[in-house]
């Protein structure tokens, strides 16, 4: 797992006043937070088997931010924003990948496929 976020990013993402209000300073909590939106966010994909493309890495990037300032925010205890930041971050895994991170969906994966044959001359209608 790469870092697909820096603190300096997460501050901006964020509004640096805001940042340094939540890390009370302590630029290694911005770091503590990615990382564990990271984790997250991994263990989600390969729980569900997803490979990330190129183009996949802006959205996962703004993933990653709302992820790690629910972190931060749930840390300093403001429930409200922490709240809101989770479902942010959900709401973008829904829209890149189509489904709930947090299993809150009824659609399922299919487990697998069935290909119909071509032609062959074999009446599969009989089957």
């Amino acid at each position: 797992m790469g870092s697909w976020l820096s603190a300096d990013e997460l501050r901006e993402d964020m509004d640096p006043g805001i940042y340094d209000q939540v890390t009370r300073g302590d630029g290694s909590l911005g770091d503590w937070a990615i990382s564990r939106a990271e984790t997250w966010f991994t263990a989600y994909l390969r729980r569900n088997g997803v490979t990330l493309t190129d183009e996949m890495i802006p959205a996962v990037k703004q993933i990653i931010s709302k992820r790690a300032q629910y972190e931060l925010y749930a840390r300093q205890e403001v429930e409200e924003m922490a709240r809101d930041k989770r479902q942010d971050a959900n709401e973008l895994v829904r829209a890149l990948l189509g489904d709930d991170p947090e299993g809150q969906t009824e659609a399922q994966r299919p487990a697998g496929a069935v290909k119909v044959p071509d032609y062959d001359g074999i009446d599969w209608s009989k089957f």
